[in-house]
C-alpha cells in the first residue's frame, strides 16, 4: 500500500507580507477542507496547524527548512511503500508512458487497456485512480465538468502551460490590475489569461480544461 503526499513550498517569504501568506493560508486550507478525497487522505502536508504552505525566507529561515526537511524525511518513511499492483496494470503504463500521445479519450484509453489485459471496465477504473491518484502518472477526473472524457498522460504539459501562463502575465509589463489582485489575493488566474495562453492551433489543453 502506499498514500500520496503534496507538499506546497513557496520561497522569497521576505518579499510578502505575513498578511498576504495568512490569506492563501486560509483559502488553501478552506479549500483542501471542503474536499473530502484530499482531507480524507490527508494528501496535502501542512507546515503548522492550519497552515499548508512551507513559506520559507531561505536568506535566514533555517529552521524552517530544517523543519521541512524533517517533514519531507518523515513522510518518505511512512508514506512511500512497496507497492503491489496486476501486471496488466503495469503494462497499461508503460505503454501509454511509451506512446507520445499527451492525452486520450477515456474509450481509446480503454481499447489500450483491453490490449494490455484488462477486460473489465470496473477493473479500468481501478487502475485508472490508481495511476492518478498513487503513482500520480495521469491525471483523470471522471467528475469534473468537460473533464470525464478526459485522461492526461503527459503531466508535464500542464506544468509547461502553467510555466507559460505565468511567464506570459508577469513579465515584458504584460500584467493587469485585474491579474495582479487575484494572483496576489488567492494564487489563481484570471480565465481571460487562460484564454489567451490557448489560442495556439490544436492545443490539446483548452482553457475550459486547464481550469
Amino acid at each position: 500500500n502506499s498514500e500520496p503526499a503534496a507538499f506546497l513550498i513557496a520561497s522569497h517569504r521576505d518579499c510578502v507580507d505575513d498578511d498576504k501568506v495568512d490569506t492563501v493560508n486560509d483559502h488553501l486550507k478552506h479549500r483542501i477542507q471542503s474536499s473530502t478525497e484530499l482531507f480524507g487522505e490527508k494528501l496535502v502536508q501542512f507546515s503548522a496547524p492550519g497552515k499548508p504552505i512551507f513559506a520559507l525566507d531561505t536568506t535566514k529561515d533555517q529552521k524552517e527548512i530544517e523543519d521541512l526537511r524533517k517533514s519531507l524525511h518523515n513522510v518518505i518513511n511512512t508514506k512511500f511503500q512497496d507497492i503491489k499492483v496486476p501486471v496488466s496494470w503495469c503494462a497499461l503504463s508503460l505503454k501509454l508512458k511509451r506512446r507520445k500521445q499527451s492525452l486520450y479519450t477515456y474509450q481509446t484509453c480503454f481499447k489500450l487497456a483491453k490490449e494490455s489485459g484488462i477486460k473489465d471496465e470496473d477493473d479500468f477504473k481501478a487502475v485508472l485512480w490508481f495511476l492518478h491518484n498513487r503513482a500520480g502518472t495521469i491525471m483523470y477526473y471522471p467528475d469534473v465538468e468537460g473533464l470525464e472524457d478526459i485522461i492526461i498522460t503527459n503531466i508535464q504539459l500542464v506544468f509547461d502551460r502553467i510555466t507559460e501562463l505565468m511567464i506570459s502575465c508577469f513579465t515584458f509589463e504584460n500584467l493587469g490590475p485585474s491579474t495582479e489582485e487575484e494572483f496576489h489575493t488567492m494564487g489563481m488566474f484570471t480565465e481571460s489569461d487562460i484564454r489567451e495562453l490557448s489560442k495556439r492551433k490544436g492545443d490539446p489543453l483548452t482553457p475550459k480544461r486547464l481550469v
